[in-house]
């Protein structure tokens, strides 16, 4: 991968969740092509992708090439919605909406690390929705003995399709013994190798060609906080199975509801995005792993025919101010150890090799 490259992807990955999609010119705002994350193939449970072309709908057209930043800030409640940011450049940049997120949160007591996906014509968000799983505080410093047992380690979900008006906004639990938390989930697409290897599968048992990939810590007992006493459990990877099924176009939807109405029957149910309960290790490395970034890089010298990149953030929270709480000011010591990194692997189930930490950006005063 080229230098320059490599700059511009850490430089827009720096502690944020930044998306390129290609959209048609604004406004209106109209759906984007799909990301080319990886080599697309047919699974066997994937259908056909909605094109906008059924019943005569027209298909997204080509446009101006738009930027769309979504992230959050943590005001009084370390969370406190999705903003969507536009810019033609990348380096002037306009909410999509003005004034309130575009998102709030409906469970949990966050709204963090939004990543956003475009399938089947709907905009897909996964984002942070605890700070410590099961319990309902706004603090890094986490109150076990408060932990509801009926909570599970979960993150959020929602689709669009214009990225104003969400849907089907829910929890998604997590099956993971001890996790203490489930941070920063990322949208990554698989291959058949991958959805193999880590036994990624669809509601009907096939392989799955998505999936969300999440730090979590591990821990019996949880750490107190996730700042220095923390280093014995750092935050690993761990991926679980998403399928995005396909949803038909509005029109097609609005006719099949006539249709049933007129029969009076009630209209047709719409059908949800799956998630595998089960999560697995993707990778676990000596430092903590959190806001793990993947896209991959064509090359005729790599084993499969392209590199899997990671970049991630290194957060072992050597700081001298490490409590971060609600309404207080947000910055870290200019000693904490934060570090940004690149990784890189022949496939997403590794083995992964780091770039050296002095060839690693070093971004002091950073969270």
């Amino acid at each position: 991968m080229r230098g320059g490259r490599l700059r511009e992807a850490l430089l827009l990955l720096v502690g944020f969740a930044a998306l390129l999609l290609w959209l048609t010119p604004l406004p209106p705002l109209r759906a984007p092509r799909q990301p080319h994350d990886a080599p697309r193939q047919r699974f066997e449970d994937e259908e056909e992708e909605y094109a906008g072309e059924e019943d005569g709908e027209e298909p997204p057209r080509a446009g101006r090439a738009v930027y769309v930043y979504a992230t959050f800030t943590d005001g009084e409640v370390l969370g406190d919605g999705m903003h969507v940011l536009i810019s033609t450049d990348a380096r002037s940049w306009a909410p999509l909406v003005a004034g309130d997120p575009v998102l709030l949160r409906s469970a949990g007591t966050v709204f963090r690390d939004p990543s956003i996906v475009y399938s089947n014509g709907y905009f897909h968000v996964v984002y942070t929705t605890e700070l410590c799983a099961g319990v309902r505080q706004l603090s890094f410093a986490c109150d076990w003995t408060a932990r509801e047992p009926d909570v599970p380690p979960r993150f959020g979900y929602a689709r669009s399709r214009d990225m104003v008006s969400w849907e089907d906004h829910r929890t998604v639990p997590v099956e993971l013994p001890n996790a203490c938390n489930v941070w920063a989930p990322e949208w990554v697409s698989v291959t058949h190798a991958d959805a193999r290897e880590f036994n990624l599968r669809g509601p009907t048992n096939r392989l799955a060609h998505r999936a969300v990939v999440f730090s979590a810590t591990v821990a019996d007992p949880c750490p107190a906080d996730f700042g220095p006493s923390a280093r014995g459990a750092w935050s690993k990877l761990y991926i679980t199975s998403a399928t995005l099924p396909h949803w038909d176009s509005p029109k097609k939807a609005a006719a099949k509801a006539a249709k049933a109405k007129a029969a009076g029957k009630p209209p047709p149910a719409k059908p949800r995005a799956f998630f595998g309960a089960s999560a697995r290790l993707l990778w676990a490395p000596d430092e903590p792993v959190i806001d793990a970034t993947f896209f991959r890089e064509p090359d005729a010298q790599a084993p499969h025919g392209s590199w899997v990149y990671a970049v991630y953030k290194s957060e072992q929270n050597s700081c001298t101010q490490w409590k971060w709480r609600a309404g207080a000011h947000l910055g870290a010591d200019t000693g904490c150890t934060l570090a940004l990194r690149i990784a890189r692997a022949p496939t997403l189930h590794g083995p992964w090799r780091r770039a050296p930490l002095g060839d690693t950006p070093a971004f002091t005063n950073a969270i």
